[in-house]
């Protein structure tokens, strides 16, 4: 559910560019300036916002994060100009950078580690339906306003906040969590003693190792390619496509359950083998060689003149990009 909220509350303003820009005027250049506000605060705020989670635990700094970016996605109701929008923004991916490793957190208290490829893959699919759902807030745009749009999406993140507080807890302080079911959880858990808990190895220490590098250079490479189409994928449907604003958005639905498929397919075949003996890393770079296979495909989306086929291809581009998260858990 956070992960859905999430991206539908940083989906809005692609949703309602083009409505935006006929009545505030903006420009081309304006929307990039406004979403790169939103990704610097991103990945300024994701550098440290793994070392909140650890410090402050998976059900407080998820809690934090979840009023500061609802909190800023309604805000974008009061905004009129370029620079108050991307002030909004801004602080939008403040909050919004804790979610993936509050999420990554949980999973790692939840899960055993043969599990974790898959569970990680659900809750990072989840955040195609947020933007899959996004249609809904271009009809409450249409309805009552483009303002009622982001109070509504930001409303969202209080209600998952109540839920969240009334029913998470860490395993072992769960009230209706089994003694065999916490066993289960941590039965390939090492154990760390107290001396080797009180280790600190600054974070500069991962550029020895060359598979944070592969990991890195995987995401340098993939990550805008996703951003991109996020941003930019309902203007170019309404433009170069010619749809409408609501089934530009609408349409949204095939490239990112498509995506859902990719990122649960992932991480369920790369546990499947990891299950029938095969290493970590077979299994996965497995999974992920054959999805990336998939990628090429964008290549073409431009060159047909069939605007379905278009959008099945860049469906198949992104897939892939999805699916290299889990594998990275």
């Amino acid at each position: 559910m956070a992960a859905a909220i999430n991206y539908l509350d940083r989906q809005t303003v692609a949703a309602l560019k083009e409505q935006l820009s006929a009545k505030l005027g903006w420009s081309e250049a304006g929307y990039g300036w406004i979403n790169f506000a939103f990704q610097l605060a991103y990945a300024m705020t994701m550098s440290f916002a793994g070392r909140l989670v650890d410090l402050l635990g998976a059900r407080l700094c998820f809690s934090i994060a979840v009023i500061v970016w609802s909190t800023a996605a309604m805000s974008h109701a009061l905004a009129r100009t370029m620079f108050q929008f991307a002030i909004a923004r801004f602080m939008l991916g403040v909050g919004e950078a804790a979610n993936w490793p509050a999420s990554v957190k949980v999973v790692a208290e939840w899960f055993p580690k043969r599990e974790r490829a898959l569970a990680t893959g659900i809750f990072n699919g989840a955040s195609n339906f947020g933007v899959a759902f996004a249609a809904v807030v271009v009809w409450i745009a249409q309805s009552f306003g483009w303002q009622s749009a982001f109070l509504f999406t930001g409303a969202l993140g209080f209600v998952w906040l109540a839920l969240w507080l009334r029913f998470y807890r860490n395993p072992r302080e769960h009230p209706e969590l089994s003694p065999d079911e916490l066993q289960m959880i941590e039965s390939d858990r090492e154990s760390v003693t107290a001396e080797e808990e009180a280790i600190k190895i600054p974070w500069v220490y991962l550029l020895r190792y060359r598979q944070a590098w592969a990991f890195f250079i995987a995401k340098f490479m993939t990550d805008p390619v996703w951003w991109f189409y996020l941003y930019w994928l309902p203007a170019y449907l309404a433009k170069e496509r010619g749809f409408s604003p609501i089934a530009s958005v609408s349409a949204l639905i095939v490239p990112y359950i498509t995506a859902d498929l990719g990122s649960l397919g992932a991480g369920w075949l790369s546990s499947y083998w990891m299950k029938r003996g095969w290493s970590a890393p077979k299994a996965r770079l497995t999974a992920m060689l054959i999805t990336s296979m998939c990628m090429p495909a964008a290549i073409w989306a431009v060159l047909t003149d069939r605007a379905w086929v278009s959008l099945v291809l860049i469906s198949l581009a992104k897939a892939r990009g999805l699916s290299t998260t889990p594998l990275a858990s």
